[in-house]
C-alpha cells in the first residue's frame, strides 16, 4: 500500500537513478513534490539543460531573444554572457524577457538573475570592463 513513509523512501533512490540519467544526457533532474494516494504517486521532475550553464552553444529562449533583439533595444550582441566588472561587481547579460517591457533585460549578479531597464545596462555597460 502506498504511504507517506513509502514515498519518503523511494525519494532517495529516484533521486540517485535520476542522477544517472541526468549525467548520461547532459541534464540535471531535480525532484520536485510528490502527492499519492492508495494507487498512485505523483512526482513533480523538473529537468535542467547543463551545457547552457557551461556556456555551450545551447542557449535558453531569453538568450536567443536577446541575440535577436539587441539592436532593436539599442544594446551590443556581444555584451551576452560575458562576464563584466559594472560597480565593483561581475555582471553577465544572460537573456532578454520578451513579455517585460519596463525591465526586459535580464542580469545575473552573483548567481542571481535580476531585471534590468535597457537604458541602466547601456549606461553601465557602455563603459564596463569585460573580465578576460
Amino acid at each position: 500500500m502506498i504511504s507517506r513513509e513509502l514515498c519518503k523512501q523511494i525519494r532517495p533512490e529516484i533521486t540517485e537513478i535520476l542522477e544517472v540519467i541526468g549525467k548520461k544526457y547532459g541534464l540535471k533532474f531535480s525532484c520536485g513534490n510528490m502527492s499519492y494516494t492508495s494507487e498512485t504517486i505523483n512526482i513533480k521532475v523538473t529537468a535542467t539543460d547543463t551545457n547552457i550553464e557551461t556556456g555551450s552553444m545551447a542557449r535558453p529562449k531569453e538568450a536567443k531573444a536577446y541575440l535577436e533583439l539587441a539592436e532593436f533595444y539599442g544594446l551590443k550582441k556581444e555584451w551576452l554572457e560575458v562576464p563584466y566588472f559594472v560597480n565593483g561587481k561581475v555582471n553577465t547579460i544572460v537573456g532578454l524577457a520578451t513579455g517585460s517591457r519596463k525591465y526586459p533585460i535580464l542580469v545575473k549578479v552573483n548567481d542571481k538573475v535580476f531585471k534590468y531597464q535597457t537604458e541602466t545596462i547601456k549606461t553601465l555597460f557602455r563603459n564596463a570592463v569585460p573580465i578576460s
